[in-house]
């Protein structure tokens, strides 16, 4: 996990925010979207799609940026009831997130290396973009694979659920302690030593890699 307070300054630290922000907005914004395209408006009646910071903001989701580097914003309201088809509305709904980010970190990668190589001096604005971008790369892969971690209420619990029977045991246990199994996680994750976390090894090879592969691109960085 990545814990701002430990980065150089102020500006980072607004950068990375900057990077969250938008990020989490998106992913939420997303689902919204891709329930309203399997037929439920409930996120739009609700006034969640927009990016208006206030309207998804999540008091504890901000706690754990804070602390731990990694949140979440206020989830959008779905009915998958309205869905045309149920199983793949559920689906659609639930991968249009981690998708998002996806493809958010895909198209930060590249700019923030143009950034490098062409941005100008700006008083210290042009550090200020590129920490955004870095942080934009960065935040928005983690936000992917931590969303697809099988634990209620994430993306990947719901995916489990949908290729679940009825009535399965893990399904009904994650429901039943909802608010004991992610902060229990969190804090299993927030312990463990970088180097035996799975998570934190697995995000820094995919980010590594995208910055190999785009500092040798555009900067000639051997990889």
């Amino acid at each position: 996990m990545i814990n701002i307070f430990r980065q150089a300054g102020p500006i980072a630290f607004l950068g990375a925010l900057v990077a969250f922000v938008f990020a989490v907005m998106a992913h939420e914004v997303a689902h919204g979207y891709a329930a309203m395209r399997n037929g439920d408006n409930t996120a739009k009646y609700s006034g969640r799609m927009n990016f208006n910071p206030m309207n998804h903001f999540d008091l504890m989701g901000a706690m754990m940026f804070v602390i731990v580097g990694i949140g979440y914003a206020k989830p959008v309201p779905i009915d998958p009831r309205n869905f045309h088809n149920y199983k793949k509305g559920y689906f659609q709904v639930s991968i249009a997130g981690v998708l998002t980010n996806l493809v958010i970190a895909l198209i930060s990668a590249p700019l923030y290396y143009l950034a490098i190589k062409y941005l100008p001096d700006m008083l210290m604005f042009d550090e200020f973009i590129k920490y955004i971008l870095m942080y934009s790369f960065v935040l928005n892969i983690t936000l992917m694979l931590f969303n697809l971690i099988p634990i209620y209420p994430l993306d990947g619990f719901r995916l489990v659920e949908l290729a679940s029977r009825p009535n399965n045991k893990y399904v009904r246990f994650m429901r039943n302690n909802a608010q004991y199994t992610l902060l229990g996680f969190m804090a299993f994750m927030w312990l463990m030593p970088s180097s035996l976390n799975p998570f934190y090894l697995l995000s820094n090879l995919i980010v590594g890699g995208l910055e190999s592969f785009w500092g040798y691109i555009i900067l000639g960085i051997p990889m």
